[in-house]
């Protein structure tokens, strides 16, 4: 049906394109924060409470701004 589609209307490729690329880009997205957040907690027998295991060193945001001001803790 989509290669039906494709070949009747060829305008739509680049919206399937996008829409793909979005799609992956929000699943790829879900599996980080469910595997690499520590609020996500899927073992709660063995560690209850992940986010007690986390160094104050350890990156586990996805982005860490470097402006000056937030380095030193002034605005």
């Amino acid at each position: 049906m989509v290669l039906s589609a494709i070949r009747k209307a060829p305008e739509v490729i680049p919206l399937l394109v996008i829409m793909g690329t979005a799609t992956t880009g929000a699943t790829a997205f879900l599996i980080r924060q469910a595997t690499k957040n520590p609020e996500a907690c899927w073992d709660k027998k063995n560690n209850p409470h992940p986010w007690l295991n986390i160094k104050p060193d350890e990156q586990v945001k996805l982005y860490k701004p470097s402006h000056p001001s937030a380095a030193d803790g002034k605005r």
